[in-house]
This record gives C-alpha cells, sequence and structure tokens, in this order.
C-alpha cells in the first residue's frame, strides 16, 4: 500500500530549545487520544485520578487507574512511548498536557518524549470549524460536539470528577475518563 504524505509535524523541545521537522505519512502516524480526571484544575495542588485512552489506529482503549499518582503516571508514560505514539489528540489538550508534565515533574517522572510528539486539539478544530456555521464565538464543551455531531450524551459532568474521586467512586470515574477519550477520538 502507498504511503501518503499527511504533513510535517514541528516537534519543539523546551529543553533544548531546538525545532525539529518530521514527515509524517499516513502510516506512521501514531496517534493516542486521551483525557484526564483530576481532583482540581490546579497542577500544583491537585492530582491526576484517571486517564482514558483510545488508540486511534486500532481502537484499543485503556484507563489509567492508580490511587497513587506516581504510578498511574509512570505507566501512562511507559505505555506511551513503548506503543511509540508520535501523535496526541485531545479536547483542550493543552490543560491536560501540561496537567501531566506539571505532575510528572513533582514526581520527578520522565515524559519519555511525550512533549515532543504532535498534539491535535479537537477543541481547536471544532471551534474553527463552528465558526464557519455560527456566530457563537465560544469553543463549546466536549458533551456540546458530541450531541451535536454524534448525538451522543457524556456520561457525567466534568466538574463532578473530583467529588467521583472523594467518593472513592472509582468504575465511575474511569469509564466517565475512557468515555470522553472515545468522543474526542470520534469527534476527530
Amino acid at each position: 500500500m502507498p504511503q501518503h504524505k499527511i504533513g510535517e509535524c514541528y516537534f519543539y523541545s523546551q529543553y533544548t530549545g531546538k525545532k525539529r521537522i518530521v514527515q509524517v505519512t499516513d502510516q506512521d502516524r501514531r496517534t493516542l487520544s486521551f483525557d484526564i480526571e483530576t481532583t482540581g484544575l490546579k497542577p500544583w495542588k491537585h492530582r491526576i485520578t484517571a486517564i482514558g485512552t483510545e488508540d486511534i489506529q486500532t481502537r484499543r482503549t485503556k484507563t489509567y487507574f492508580n490511587e497513587n499518582e506516581k504510578q498511574l503516571l509512570k505507566d501512562f508514560l511507559q505505555d506511551f512511548k513503548d506503543r511509540e505514539y508520535n501523535a496526541k489528540l485531545g479536547y483542550n489538550i493543552d490543560f491536560d498536557t501540561r496537567f501531566i508534565m506539571a505532575r510528572a515533574t513533582i514526581h520527578n517522572i520522565q515524559l519519555h518524549g511525550f512533549l515532543e510528539t504532535q498534539r491535535i486539539d479537537v477543541m481547536s478544530i471544532m471551534q474553527n470549524t463552528g465558526h464557519r456555521y455560527s456566530t457563537n464565538s465560544q469553543p463549546g464543551k466536549l458533551g456540546d460536539w458530541a450531541k451535536a455531531v454524534l448525538n451522543e450524551e457524556k456520561l457525567d459532568n466534568g466538574s463532578n470528577a473530583p467529588e467521583m474521586s472523594h467518593n472513592q467512586e472509582y468504575e465511575k470515574l474511569q469509564r466517565y475518563a475512557q468515555h470522553d477519550a472515545h468522543i474526542t477520538a470520534e469527534l476527530w
């Protein structure tokens, strides 16, 4: 099967200050859709409780959960490296990426190139698309787009994730994180 060039990825390392360009073909790209759940919005104060993922190519899903946040992050980042993902997909992905970076730094965990991979923000894509069809300048929430485009409801509201964690509703939290990663993948 011939490979088709789908673009160039610009990887910038904040540590080395170097930028490199990598040609990406449809057969080269390994994309992971992910969504994190946290106990709050401040990474220096709150922690990650679950990470839902879906491999775009295989549609394999996995939820990372461990009451020990350090172990949860180690497992997620090691799998990200081992599976050789070179693109990450999320809704408002900068929030998730920064939170992972901050919490990994606090726990002294290597990021294994996680920051250097291509980032695809479905929120930005939907916002840019929405401008063509709407006068609303807001990007909309993941649940709004899921209902409008996929006719699918989210399992819960993201603001309830800290409460789920506090109440030790871990199975519900894991299903919620997984479902958000799936919706993001479907929207993309």
